[in-house]
């Protein structure tokens, strides 16, 4: 999907919530990584959440940004695996970014929810917050140990260089834009912080408490990834 048509689609959706009435809207957005880097890095998902944002804002109708970290179920996924099988027959988690760079991450269907709920049980509806929902913040290399422990794969983190990953990413089929915004996601996650550098929302006070990664890796179905 284009970045007007993400926008437009986004805008038409918080015109019609506003058109029924509606007292409030909760909305997931992404920070710009464009405007955080100055311009440096860039990734039109995150660029049309942004501005999508920044329309909901301004359209006069109570407005709470409930940001996702990294689903964690991407690391299931694969047809864009964020696992990657060796030759040696050991596996791999390539990152662009250094193994100590420190990613938030969601459970997204365990826990997204637990944050709205926070949003939606406050005795007054929190106009203009913006709540970073994690269940994780771990580093890469963390990411990689807890998996093989949980697994009992042997999984290791790899920095790849950007040109690596482009690679990679193209053979699977990304158009090189959207390669490229990828690359450029881990590389200001490196420089700045996942979420722009803005600490992820604290899990206190939830209704109930969030997974941590062990459990989440131990309850996941790896058949697809680990092979």
């Amino acid at each position: 999907m284009s970045l007007e048509r993400e926008v437009s689609e986004g805008k038409l959706l918080i015109d019609a919530a506003k058109a029924t009435g509606v007292k409030g809207i909760i909305w997931s957005g992404l920070v710009s990584i464009k405007k955080i880097s100055g311009g440096k890095y860039t990734n039109d998902a995150f660029e049309g959440k942004a501005q999508v944002t920044e329309y909901g804002r301004a359209a006069g109708v109570p407005f709470v940004d409930v940001q996702a970290g990294a689903y964690a179920t991407n690391f299931l996924n694969s047809s864009f695996p964020f696992v990657v099988k060796e030759a040696d027959g050991t596996y791999a988690l390539p990152s662009v970014a250094r193994g100590t760079t420190v990613m938030s991450i969601i459970d997204i269907e365990h826990d997204y929810g637990l944050y709205v709920r926070w949003v939606l049980e406050m005795p007054v509806f929190p106009d203009g917050l913006n709540v970073y929902a994690t269940s994780w913040d771990l580093s890469q290399e963390d990411q990689a140990r807890q998996i093989s422990e949980g697994t009992g794969k042997k999984v290791v983190f790899k920095q790849i260089t950007p040109e690596v990953a482009a690679q990679r990413l193209i053979s699977l089929g990304f158009p090189p834009a959207a390669a490229a915004g990828t690359i450029d996601t881990f590389q200001s996650m490196e420089e700045f912080g996942h979420h722009g550098g803005n600490p992820s929302t604290s899990a206190e006070g939830l209704a109930l408490p969030t997974r941590t990664f062990a459990e989440w890796v131990k309850s996941a179905d790896w058949s697809r990834v680990l092979v």
